[in-house]
This record gives C-alpha cells, sequence and structure tokens, in this order.
C-alpha cells in the first residue's frame, strides 16, 4: 500500500508519501518541496509556480505607483517597483506622464521571495 500526504495550505502546498518507513517530501524540478496554492485555468490547467508566473497581478503595483506620486507630485518620472511577496519578487518599471501611469516592463523570480 502506498501512502501519500497532502498539506494543501492557503499559501504554499506540500505533497510526502512514505519511503522506507519515514515520510519524505517531494520535490519538484526546481528543487523546492513546497509550491503555491495556485491554480489557473486557461488553455491549459497550471498550478504552483507556473500559476503564479501566468498572470501577474499588477492592480497593487499600479496603486502603490499613483499613491506615491500623489504624495510625491513627481510629475512625469519612471518609477521601478519591488514587490517582495510570499512567493515572487516582482519587479516593474513604470512610467508616470501627467496623471497616466503605463506599465514599461514586468518580470517575476520565483527563487527570490518572503520565505
Amino acid at each position: 500500500m502506498v501512502y501519500i500526504g497532502i498539506d494543501l495550505g492557503t499559501t504554499y502546498s506540500c505533497v510526502s508519501v512514505i519511503e522506507n518507513g519515514k515520510p519524505k517530501a517531494i520535490h519538484h524540478d526546481d528543487g523546492r518541496n513546497i509550491v503555491p496554492s495556485v491554480v489557473a485555468y486557461g488553455a491549459e490547467i497550471l498550478v504552483g509556480n507556473p500559476a503564479l508566473n501566468s498572470n501577474i497581478d499588477m492592480s497593487n503595483i499600479l496603486y502603490a505607483a499613483i499613491a506615491y506620486n500623489a504624495n510625491h507630485q513627481l510629475g512625469n518620472s519612471k518609477l521601478l517597483i519591488f514587490d517582495f511577496g510570499g512567493g515572487t519578487l516582482d519587479v516593474s518599471i513604470l512610467e508616470m506622464i501627467g496623471n497616466n501611469v503605463e506599465v514599461m516592463a514586468v518580470t517575476g523570480d520565483t527563487h527570490l521571495d518572503g520565505n
């Protein structure tokens, strides 16, 4: 008989099996034994880091830029924003032109996170 333990956490999930009488966490291709508890449904179903990276939520980044500009009156300028999250580090470059915000570039790294 095979025993499998699944920890479905609100932020991360982990799967373990019993091997030689002891629990052993299953590691993924990136070496981690935990994955973000995220599922994305689209043309294909993505789980974990691929799902997390499939759609970076820009709303918090844009709100931060607008609030910062409102408090500091930057005028026309470029902003570099770092979002250190629980599962990723997201970096964005925004251009402020008057009251308009344009996203110039966005990238993320699942190895540089809050853990």
